[in-house]
């Protein structure tokens, strides 16, 4: 909401105040255990470590710290939310994968950052997810969603595949790319589709609501925080990277829903 006003009244999107939070705790005894269990390869026991000690909101960012140093993305995003470390996009939105993510982008015709802002919301950029209902990898692609987009694109298709990154996001982008295609352009009934597929989206679209009442109405709460989200994600992952950012193009803007 608070880009969409930004846009409204003509006011730059910019990101969360620019002073790096630093850490409180890095000496801390939770902090010390768990780069221990990581350095003699006990990884199971560093995670349980890791989560049993994101109370204490100096020490979560500590382990924030060294999630992101030990390439732990997802476990970083995680203790930065709990240190409410909201100035850290440096934590909180990590660039990782970016060679797979670049090729995605090349082969797909969308924009990088729009491909790291759905990678970021599906999977807090966890190669290796699967979510309660099967979705897998990166992307988070359903097996039956990543088949008939593979064939569809003539890519070779293997459910194994879907938890490597490269293979994960290419085929997601080509299935966002696909969604955007059916919505002519129109990236907020896409990714409303990619979380609770096109059918539903077709009957919440009445033709007569702004974007943000519709939004708001969607009548999974998943599917409306996870629009709003991805859309804001894209402006953060825009602005790290320098480039012009916008929340919506104005088609978007000025669509009825």
């Amino acid at each position: 909401h608070a880009y969409l006003a930004a846009e409204l009244l003509s006011l730059p999107p910019s990101l969360a105040p620019d002073e790096i939070v630093a850490s409180l705790a890095e000496n801390s005894s939770d902090v010390a255990r768990v780069r221990e269990l990581i350095a003699v390869g006990m990884t199971w026991e560093a995670r349980s470590e890791f989560r049993a000690a994101l109370d204490d909101p100096a020490v979560a960012l500590s382990l924030a710290e060294l999630a992101a140093e030990s390439e732990w993305h997802s476990l970083a995003i995680e203790a930065a939310a709990a240190a409410q470390a909201w100035g850290r996009v440096d934590l909180r939105f990590p660039v990782v994968y970016e060679t797979e993510f670049t090729s995605a982008s090349a082969e797909s015709g969308l924009d990088v950052e729009e491909l790291f802002a759905v990678a970021r919301r599906e999977s807090a950029m966890a190669p290796h997810a699967v979510s309660e209902v099967g979705a897998r990898g990166l992307m988070q692609l359903m097996p039956s969603t990543a088949r008939l987009t593979a064939r569809k694109h003539n890519y070779l298709y293997s459910r194994s595949r879907l938890m490597r990154p490269g293979y994960n996001t290419a085929v997601g982008a080509l299935y966002y790319a696909d969604l955007i295609k059916q919505y002519d352009g129109n990236r907020v009934l896409a990714l409303a589709a990619y979380n609770a597929g096109p059918n539903r989206v077709r009957r919440w679209s009445e033709g007569t609501m702004s974007v943000a009442r519709w939004v708001d109405t969607i009548p999974f709460k998943e599917t409306r925080e996870y629009v709003r989200a991805v859309l804001a994600y894209n402006v953060i992952y825009r602005l790290k990277a320098g480039k012009p950012a916008e929340m919506l193009n104005d088609r978007e803007r000025d669509y009825l829903y």
